[in-house]
């Protein structure tokens, strides 16, 4: 049983507090967030993962707090309450931060990989539950100063690990608040990243800006022809859009991607819906994710609006509910394009519930990608920023 003397005596070796509580909270983040981290669907997690995460957490005299402050935000989640303004949620963060505070005055000259790890790990539990922007922006601020104080994040002390999460969040939150990346300081260079062909067709997506048409992937053919269509159509859509914005690029180009852009709209515009329900086949309900989906996205880049801007809220309404008709399993298969339509969604959608569950599912699928290839999924990702700040620029001529 959670929070018997067994469990908490347990607690004695980490360094958290041994309350039946805190157990409890440790015992709910393993047995549910922890099962889905870097998995998608909880099922076969990864190891080596789970090992490095959890241990490299656990055994931080700062940062073993932030598991217990993302389950009691999970659990204040799913009772309805208002994450940031619960009261366990509150106590939890001001113990990390109290713990920060004095570590910093006994160690003012030597920022260490710990401290850098727990104001990065509160930044992700603050964007995934608690949409505070002000507390957010102002850890984010705080984590550029520490990696600059300590030369930088290719700064070789930093741990690889936390490296490659503090890029991908960067990421994940310049995605999901349609802003430019903040901690990543040389945006110069990650405006040139290659096209990167995937070996991997689970993580093709329209996000992929590689030339390999989506309709050769041998291992996506249970798609069906109408829905990889679409994606082709939509991985042309973005690779035309990145085109433009090339050097080489003539009026010429740029008149024929609008044409073409426009073309691609009224063909998916077209397209059959299917009235979704727990009854259809799941090719008949990726089928009408991705055609909603396309809908969102091309209608984004056609009116060079942003997403959040872009009121559809009957195709928004439609997409949430068709999403969890599918199952995680199945969106695991095709985890690149789950990677693209909850950026579309998540940028969408404005009900602050969805926006918490999509969050933690682009958190997943970031990360379940990132064990395969980080280089894969944060040229994805960077393809989408490139995309917000195309339509930004070009809605303001």
């Amino acid at each position: 049983m959670v929070g018997s003397g067994t469990v908490v005596d347990d607690l004695r070796f980490l360094p958290i507090e041994p309350t039946k509580r805190n157990a409890e909270l440790l015992y709910c983040f393993h047995q549910t967030l922890g099962q889905y981290i870097a998995t998608i669907d909880g099922k076969n997690p990864n190891v080596a993962f789970n090992t490095v995460f959890m241990s490299r957490i656990l055994q931080s005299p700062l940062a073993a707090n932030l598991p217990l402050h993302s389950a009691s935000c999970y659990q204040a989640a799913l009772q309805g309450l208002e994450v940031k303004k619960c009261a366990e949620v509150i106590t939890i963060e001001t113990r990390t931060m109290s713990l920060m505070r004095n570590y910093i005055e006994k160690h003012p000259k030597e920022l260490q990989v710990d401290a850098i790890l727990t104001v990065f790990l509160m930044i992700e539990n603050e964007w995934h539950w608690c949409h505070d922007n002000y507390n957010l922006r102002a850890h984010m601020k705080g984590l550029k100063e520490m990696l600059k104080q300590m030369g930088g994040i290719e700064n070789t002390s930093i741990d690889e690990w936390i490296r490659r999460q503090i890029i991908l969040a960067d990421y994940q939150i310049a995605c999901c608040t349609e802003k430019d990346l903040f901690i990543l300081e040389n945006q110069e260079k990650v405006k040139s990243l290659p096209a990167l062909p995937t070996s991997i067709a689970s993580f093709e997506s329209p996000l992929c800006t590689s030339s390999r048409r989506m309709a050769e992937i041998q291992g996506l053919q249970d798609l069906g022809p109408s829905t990889i269509k679409i994606l082709d159509n939509m991985k042309f859509l973005t690779t035309s859009l990145l085109a433009t914005q090339s050097a080489l690029a003539t009026p010429q180009t740029i008149a024929k991607f609008e044409a073409t852009a426009l073309w691609i709209y009224d063909q998916v515009v077209a397209l059959p819906s299917i009235a979704a329900s727990p009854l259809n086949s799941a090719e008949d309900l990726v089928y009408e994710t991705i055609r909603l989906t396309a809908l969102l996205y091309c209608k984004s880049i056609t009116s060079c609006t942003l997403l959040s801007r872009n009121s559809q809220p009957a195709i928004c309404t439609s997409l949430w509910q068709t999403i969890w008709l599918i199952s995680l399993s199945r969106w695991k298969q095709i985890s690149g394009v789950f990677l693209w339509v909850m950026l579309v969604a998540c940028t969408s959608l404005k009900q602050h519930s969805q926006r918490i569950f999509l969050n933690m599912n682009i958190w997943m699928v970031t990360l379940y990608i990132e064990l395969s290839s980080h280089e894969v999924i944060v040229s994805s990702l960077d393809t989408f920023v490139r995309i917000q700040r195309w339509i930004k620029e070009s809605g303001k001529k």
